[in-house]
């Protein structure tokens, strides 16, 4: 049995937790398939919630899951798996390495973040929205970094909320180019209903809840490995410098080829003319008598 070590954080939907979040020190799994990676059951409460639809607040009930890179910050709002009570999630997660070129062959590029140590293009949009914020409304909202002060309910309801809006639309910019390197997580879900009779009957004494709680609030989810193997995705120049030297070479060479050829034939048909020309006025002219016949002589056949 080990400790299970938590990290806390702020995020769109209030306090959040982050597992094997110490890049310096990471859980690995050795085994691929369900069972053999994170598992954890959460207690919802669901008659603990107060938010309502009408009141700009969430009616769902449950809980959202994101599973990302240890360098990037979690974006809950959009982003993330959303999971219901009375069942068992099975998240299976594939790793894709993205290295992307430089210009002027690619677009990436690696900006310096102001509250983040490594650029993503979470952080860097969550930065770009905090500065919207705090341009318009000279606060920051308490989900978002920055070193402004926190804003007040009143101020996030009519304020934040329609900056918000404005970078959704588009009429605020955020310039957030592609990371050179990035690290992606797919997942695909399904999902059983959970407990059973007989699990939800062993449970319960030992967790001291009723049967029929664990099934209203309850959570099961389970993240691994689908297999143990990545995929890794580079952009490649279309052309290097060799590539492009040997393609000029050798189209220099089928076209200076190609010149010399057609020159000598020009040349022979030019050379062939003239000397056809020359030779039609050197040569000498034969003169041939004038010889009139009569009917006479045709009669007698000298004709």
């Amino acid at each position: 049995m080990f400790l299970l070590e938590l990290h806390p954080f702020f995020g769109h939907y209030g306090n959040c937790y982050t597992f094997n979040a110490n890049a310096s020190s990471l859980l690995k799994q050795t085994m691929q398939g369900s069972g053999n990676g994170f598992m954890a059951f959460v207690d919802l409460k669901v008659n603990e919630y107060t938010e309502s639809f009408y009141a700009s607040g969430n009616s769902e009930v449950g809980l959202k899951l994101l599973v990302h890179d240890q360098n990037e910050p979690p974006m809950m709002d959009t982003q993330g798996i959303a999971l219901a009570p009375g069942n068992h999630a099975f998240i299976a997660v594939k790793q894709t390495l993205y290295e992307n070129h430089v210009p002027p062959w690619g677009v990436c590029k690696d900006l310096q973040l102001e509250y983040y140590n490594t650029y993503t293009l979470n952080g860097c949009y969550l930065e770009c929205r905090s500065k919207h914020v705090v341009r318009n409304c000279s606060c920051r909202p308490y989900n978002l970094p920055g070193t402004a002060p926190a804003c007040d309910p009143t101020t996030m309801f009519s304020c934040v909320k329609h900056v918000f809006d404005q970078v959704v639309t588009g009429e605020l910019k955020c310039d957030c180019p592609v990371p050179c390197s990035m690290t992606s997580y797919s997942t695909s879900v399904s999902y059983a209903g959970w407990p059973n009779k007989h699990t939800r009957d062993e449970l319960s004494p030992y967790w001291g809840m009723d049967g029929s709680y664990i099934s209203e609030n309850g959570v099961m989810f389970s993240v691994f490995y689908e297999k143990l193997n990545y995929q890794k995705i580079r952009e490649l120049k279309a052309m290097d410098g060799g590539q492009l030297a040997s393609n000029i070479g050798g189209m220099m060479g089928l076209f200076i080829g190609a010149s010399l050829l057609t020159l000598l034939e020009v040349w022979e048909y030019v050379w062939q003319r003239l000397r056809g020309f020359i030779g039609k006025y050197r040569r000498p002219k034969v003169i041939e008598p004038d010889v009139k016949s009569t009917p006479d002589d045709v009669e007698r056949g000298r004709v």
